[in-house]
């Protein structure tokens, strides 16, 4: 059993938070998964897309306090 948090920084990855009411609607058209899945309890995966719709990055999004939480390489 662990009693200590512990956590490492990396540094080749960032943490990006979305915010506002029109979050969900934003980041809609710009990733590959659908943000109504995105919760506090649910993290999804998805890959940002270029206006031509080809793969730019992966990124790994969760929810938090009415915020999204983003994370992609640095």
């Amino acid at each position: 059993m662990i009693d200590k948090a512990f956590f490492e920084l990396n540094l080749t990855r960032s943490v990006i938070a979305v915010g506002g009411t029109d979050r969900g609607e934003f980041l809609q058209g710009l990733i590959s998964n659908d943000t109504k899945r995105i919760s506090q309890g649910q993290a999804i995966f998805a890959a940002l897309l270029s206006p031509q719709g080809k793969f730019a990055y992966d990124l790994m999004l969760v929810e938090q306090n009415d915020r999204y939480f983003v994370d992609c390489e640095s």
